[in-house]
């Protein structure tokens, strides 16, 4: 049997200490109204490329969560400071930082558009569900856990059938 193909990009071997391990949890019984539950963890093959390209999205997100904050921080400061008297430089603090916190949310949904130019035809890296193998587990029964739920059905589509 060959090596794996990376099944992000599926064009590279998959490198087995940069697979994306999805995390799966299944209620198997009830003990007196209590739940047990198993976990499992299921390895998408990834190769280093992958992981790279999957890394500099999220650079990506943070780069420009934090200069959108940081740029809408100064400037709602610099503004309230002329307009407030000194004596409230707190009030002006936590309005700024209430700004900056505004302004880094819209730069990380400005973010999410540059992600594809990013990461290029792979597939993205927040859909592991989609991966067949997890994807006959969901079918089962199991669930995500962790920083990721299953997507929609048609969602899943989407990602498993796509041009090339």
């Amino acid at each position: 049997m060959g090596t794996a193909r990376c099944w992000f990009c599926e064009r590279r071997s998959a490198d087995h200490r940069c697979a994306r391990h999805c995390e799966l949890r299944r209620v198997t019984q009830l003990r007196g109204g209590d739940p047990i539950s198993t976990t499992t963890r299921i390895p998408v093959p990834r190769c280093r490329a992958c992981r790279r390209a999957h890394g500099r999205e999220l650079l990506v997100s943070v780069a420009f969560f934090l200069a959108f904050g940081l740029a809408g921080m100064a400037a709602s400061a610099v503004f309230l400071v002329d307009v407030l008297p000194r004596a409230l430089c707190w009030l002006v603090l936590w309005l700024a930082v209430g700004a900056g916190a505004i302004c880094g949310n819209l730069g990380a949904l400005v973010s999410m558009l540059f992600q594809p130019l990013v990461r290029g035809d792979r597939r993205p890296e927040d859909h592991p569900d989609v991966h067949p193998t997890v994807a006959a587990a969901i079918d089962q029964g199991w669930r995500l856990t962790g920083r990721r739920r299953a997507a929609l059905p048609r969602a899943r589509a989407r990602f498993v059938t796509r041009d090339r």
